[in-house]
């Protein structure tokens, strides 16, 4: 008999609820205070021999999930699908943020109310932008801040936090690069499970060839954000990089043994 699921509608309440501030303080200068502290809710009980895994999801974008009736998807929403029903995905990921606004906004706060198992931590677009824009971080300097902020605090509720390095996006010059290799030092200064999608989508576009990438994008002039076949072929890419950074997530995959599917799978919770 299969074990009963998580209620989406528990994971909607639980990211409406009010934050949690935990853990090192941010520069007044950059950001505006966070929620005060309140008691987590009552989740279903996942312990025992069918215990639930909650793999939670914080990003961007390129991350989140859309309606089905918008062209625009993210690799977040397709995420589900590599995994068995011991699996709860969880996204919290939204369009328009950066490690500094996502914290700023409580976000990050109410995905650690949820108390994941598992948090696939990617951003980098965002902080990517001019300096004059109020997301804007700089790879070396709050970015990394931030980074390790998440990673600190996700340990600190006994989650295993998982970096993920910015998709790339479909553009002769990498703005991105540094927010990527800036990641990937936090992983491996604070040992970290990363799964280099940056450098992996890059090398799928490369496979694809111009054409061929160009038809993964959500409309013709633009160059960041993907359609659903774009959106399932990244998902395929994290699930592989998940399973080669976590092998104890190999067990719960949809087909164990098997490698993931690029053309992914059900639909993620969106809380």
């Amino acid at each position: 008999m299969a074990p009963p699921r998580l209620s989406f509608a528990l994971l909607a309440l639980v990211a409406f609820i009010g934050g949690l501030s935990a853990g090192p303080k941010l520069p007044a200068a950059e950001l505006r205070a966070l929620p005060g502290p309140l008691e987590p809710p009552a989740l279903p009980a996942r312990a025992g021999p069918q215990r639930l895994i909650l793999i939670a999801l914080a990003g961007d974008s390129t991350v989140a999930t859309y309606p089905e009736e918008i062209a625009q998807k993210g690799w977040g929403q397709y995420l589900q699908g590599g995994f068995n029903d011991r699996v709860v995905v969880a996204n919290f990921a939204a369009g328009g943020r950066s490690t500094k606004t996502f914290i700023a906004e409580g976000r990050w706060a109410k995905l650690l109310l949820s108390r994941p198992d598992f948090v696939l931590i990617q951003f980098g677009h965002n902080d990517s932008h001019a300096p004059d824009h109020p997301e804007h971080t700089d790879p070396e300097g709050l970015y990394r801040t931030l980074l390790l902020r998440m990673v600190e605090e996700a340990r600190a509720i006994g989650a295993t936090p998982i970096l993920v390095t910015p998709v790339q996006r479909r553009t002769a010059k990498d703005s991105l690069a540094v927010y990527a290799e800036a990641m990937r030092r936090v992983a491996r200064e604070r040992q970290v499970p990363l799964v280099d999608l940056h450098r992996l989508s890059g090398e799928l576009y490369a496979r694809l060839g111009p054409v061929g990438t160009a038809a993964l994008a959500r409309s013709s002039d633009d160059s960041t954000h993907f359609n659903a076949q774009g959106a399932r072929l990244v998902a395929g890419l994290v699930r592989g990089g998940v399973a080669d950074a976590v092998p104890a997530l190999r067990a719960y995959s949809s087909s164990p043994g098997a490698p993931a599917d690029p053309t992914g799978g059900g639909p993620t919770a969106r809380p």
